[in-house]
């Protein structure tokens, strides 16, 4: 009688190792657009602007949004204002398929 043995697979470098469950990535939360917007104005960025020959201003923008600035006499006004764009930023990018990027882990939509 022959003794069956039992062979062991011993992965090298040509054999793929897989997990027995497969990692999960964290996703944000997914929050309103009104709880995005906040979450953004917490990155915004102002600084003032002397170079303008209408007088001094404020910019504002949120980096992590391309394009998504704006400017006002003041800073209240400029953050005021940031928040309309932010919302058209949104608004637009989606509507031209783009995607939205997560701030502060969290997620629109």
């Amino acid at each position: 009688m022959a003794l069956a043995t039992k062979q062991e697979q011993v992965p090298d470098a040509t054999t793929a190792v897989t997990s027995p469950r497969p990692s999960r990535r964290k996703v944000g939360r997914r929050v309103s657009l009104r709880e995005y917007v906040a979450q953004a104005l917490r990155c915004a960025v102002y600084e003032p602007d002397n170079s303008l020959p209408d007088g001094p201003c404020v910019v504002a923008e949120v980096p992590q949004l391309p394009g998504c600035f704006t400017q006002a006499d003041n800073f209240e006004e400029a953050r005021e204002n940031l928040i309309d764009a932010i919302e058209v930023w949104v608004v637009a990018t989606l509507r031209h398929g783009g995607r939205v990027p997560p701030i502060n882990g969290h997620m629109f939509g």
